[in-house]
């Protein structure tokens, strides 16, 4: 998720767009070479809420601006 200026966002399903986003956070995790561990204690929330958004699995707008 590095170039969304093509994305259709409205043409795209939920769990597609819960999907990407939990792609764009596992990637930016990994790069800043962080632990889920370590991103979920920085955001406040229990590293199986962060599995799960990786995952696409938890949709939550309140946890996806924690992780930000």
């Amino acid at each position: 998720m590095t170039d969304t200026s093509s994305t259709n966002w409205s043409a795209m399903s939920d769990r597609a767009v819960n999907s990407l986003l939990g792609s764009f956070v596992r990637m930016s995790r990994i790069r800043q070479n962080k632990t889920q561990e370590q991103l979920a204690g920085e955001a406040g929330i229990a590293r199986s809420t962060l599995s799960l958004f990786e995952k696409g699995e938890n949709s939550s707008l309140v946890v996806f601006i924690s992780l930000l």
